[in-house]
């Protein structure tokens, strides 16, 4: 496979190819984050890892790409702990080593019992794909036959985004450095198909991940 030879609907990826052995897929909670609380495996569902150095080979450290399940129902009162980079569309992690701690309180997850059976759905195709994943069955594009792996749809170059260009910035005003994207339908047809956006500031040591929805 050619770089920008793929493409999802209408875009053409500009950023570099990636191999197998360069991603890990499904990793733990306890990976991810530093602060490992009951809640995070409720509504924070990691999808993959890379390292930094992969972008950037000053960069230490991992950037991960988290699936999250946000309530829109407008019964909780998540709006309490919005933060500068945490909301309806966004949410962002410290860096600490090669994981992450949530900036925001965790209610801002909140989910309101409308919205609990949705969140089991989500909970249990989670499960069956990462299952699947580790059992060698999940799809077609997670087998080790090809060389490169288009689950991660972009790794460094330019978002191609879904919707308006929504590039977060950091406390001085310098737009963050553009990770990768993933598309959470690739992990979970016909479930949440949430276009992940993730940006970094090496300067405040910082990971936003934006979300848009097609």
């Amino acid at each position: 496979m050619k770089e920008n030879e793929y493409t999802h609907g209408s875009f053409i990826p500009n950023g570099r190819i990636i191999k197998n052995e360069e991603i890990k897929f499904f990793p733990e909670l306890g990976e991810v984050f530093e602060n490992l609380k009951n809640d995070y495996g409720k509504v924070l569902f990691p999808l993959c890892t890379i390292d930094l150095q992969i972008i950037n080979p000053t960069w230490l450290g991992k950037a991960h790409f988290i699936l999250t399940f946000i309530d829109y129902s407008g019964e909780t009162n998540s709006l309490e702990y919005f933060t500068d980079y945490c909301d309806d569309y966004s949410i962002s992690f410290d860096k600490i080593n090669d994981k992450y701690t949530l900036q925001a309180d965790i209610r801002i997850l909140e989910v309101s019992e409308g919205y609990e059976e949705f969140r089991n759905e989500l909970e249990l195709a989670y499960k069956r794909s990462k299952e699947g994943y580790s059992q060698g069955i999940v799809y077609e594009m997670l087998s080790d036959r090809i060389e490169t792996n288009e689950l991660i749809m972009q790794v460094g170059g330019k978002p191609m985004w879904t919707q308006n260009d929504e590039t977060p910035k950091d406390p001085n005003g310098k737009e963050l450095e553009f990770i990768g994207q993933v598309f959470g339908g690739y992990f979970f047809p016909n479930e949440l198909e949430q276009d992940i956006f993730l940006f970094y500031s090496p300067e405040f040591n910082f990971f936003v991940q934006r979300f848009q929805y097609s």
